[in-house]
């Protein structure tokens, strides 16, 4: 099985919970063009951004 990489489990994670990149944003307070980077794979978040996103999404 493979392992999904923090880009793909952010998304679908996301889109499982019914949000939106702005929705999760504010709730994160992580940009939205910071999380679409993320989620393309074309960044790589910090530590703080990482731990804001997952708090968001309780994970």
């Amino acid at each position: 099985m493979k392992e999904h990489s923090f880009s793909e489990r952010l998304k679908l994670r996301r889109t499982a919970a019914g949000l939106t990149q702005r929705q999760l944003a504010g709730l994160s307070g992580v940009k939205q063009p910071l999380i679409a980077a993320i989620e393309r794979g074309t960044r790589v978040p910090s530590d703080a951004a990482r731990s804001a996103l997952e708090q968001a999404l309780q994970v």
